[in-house]
């Protein structure tokens, strides 16, 4: 059986879990980024939730996408529809449906 990517392995496709700083999202099912090098920079672009990150290296656009998941979860995913534009509803709502469940990343 084939152990599970998380992104944090720095491994683009079959992404089943995305390691923050503060959580571990546990995905619904496995998701493949778009990785690829633009002039001297790594791309790393995850189109369905708007997430596009770009760095010097691989392992820092790994690290930078994490981090930015894990922002994106925190300033819309979590916070009360009332507070949200349409856009960010729908972003909200995608968030949802791609990430099954949420834990704390100590564990």
């Amino acid at each position: 059986m084939k152990n599970p990517a998380t992104l944090t392995a720095n491994v683009p496709t079959g992404i089943v879990q995305i390691v923050g700083s503060q959580r571990k999202f546990f995905l619904s099912e496995p998701i493949d980024l778009d990785v690829h090098r633009e002039a001297d920079r790594w791309v790393i672009e995850y189109a369905p939730l708007k997430l596009f990150i770009t760095e010097r290296s691989q392992e820092d656009a790994f690290t930078a996408f994490a981090e930015m998941f894990e922002v994106v979860w925190e300033e819309i995913a979590e916070a009360p529809d009332r507070e949200l534009t349409g856009k960010a509803r729908e972003l909200k709502a995608a968030f949802h449906e791609v990430v099954d469940r949420v834990e704390a990343a100590g564990k």
